[in-house]
């Protein structure tokens, strides 16, 4: 009896001994990292924590999107927005994306999941810039380009960096204007969300003329 009992602790103290291990192996089945993956992640969070209170303020958070140029670059290049600026907006929509019960902090969970869907996927990161162009030219914040804000928005096709810059496809401003609302505004409110901009954002909607009315046929 008193050796089954030694048996029965030395196993527990066998899985005891496991418990951190365990513990890291379901964290990175959950993230989908690897633990090389984690482990920068996890020094990523815990440098930007300056307060040391486990949590990432805007602020901090702003520290770890300064770090990666590659969700900010773009929208400088693109814009000509400066940099400072293009970084504050690419913290905003890295917050509304991990901050996930909306409190203005990032938890490690948070910040974890963040990293897994944005920092490692170049897919997704795509779609973060888009996001960041949106929001961009949202003056107001309200997640929705009104008709003044999408004409602004607009002007980036007739810039002279523009991929469009001499196309013939590409309608006067104006007519292009009344096309998206047209084509995207679908409550007719007069503006437009991110999801109702996709389509343009992404390249999908199309400018030429003809191929809008061969479509309408």
């Amino acid at each position: 009896m008193r050796r089954a009992c030694l048996c029965i602790r030395r196993h527990c103290c066998f899985f005891g001994e496991d418990d951190d291990a365990r513990a890291l192996h379901l964290e990175l089945q959950c993230s989908g990292l690897s633990a090389h993956s984690t482990e920068t992640a996890r020094k990523a969070f815990v440098d930007a924590d300056t307060d040391g209170d486990g949590k990432l303020s805007c602020d901090e958070l702003k520290k770890v999107i300064v770090n990666h140029p590659e969700l900010w670059a773009m929208l400088e290049v693109n814009t000509g927005i400066e940099t400072a600026r293009c970084q504050e907006i690419a913290t905003a929509v890295a917050m509304t994306k991990a901050d996930s019960n909306d409190d203005g902090l990032i938890t490690w969970d948070e910040f974890r999941a963040l990293w897994s869907s944005v920092f490692k996927q170049p897919k997704s990161q795509l779609e973060f810039f888009q996001k960041a162009l949106f929001s961009a030219f949202d003056n107001d914040g309200n997640g929705l380009l009104d008709r003044e804000e999408l004409a602004t928005f607009l002007d980036l096709f007739y810039q002279k960096g523009s991929i469009f810059a001499g196309d013939q496809r590409l309608p006067p401003k104006e007519e292009l204007l009344k096309l998206c609302l047209e084509e995207l505004d679908r409550n007719g409110d007069g503006c437009l969300s991110f999801v109702s901009m996709e389509p343009l954002i992404s390249g999908k909607l199309s400018l030429n003329n003809a191929s809008r009315e061969a479509r309408a046929m």
